[in-house]
């Protein structure tokens, strides 16, 4: 699953606050219930 992928990376740049509009993508792609 690329969602896993993507939650992963955010929590590892969570620090730097710039992955969080990827996520968001990534979130918009693979929609959460």
């Amino acid at each position: 699953m690329h969602a896993h992928t993507c939650s992963h990376t955010h929590a590892q740049t969570h620090t730097h606050g710039h992955i969080h509009t990827h996520t968001h993508s990534c979130v918009r792609l693979f929609p959460k219930p």
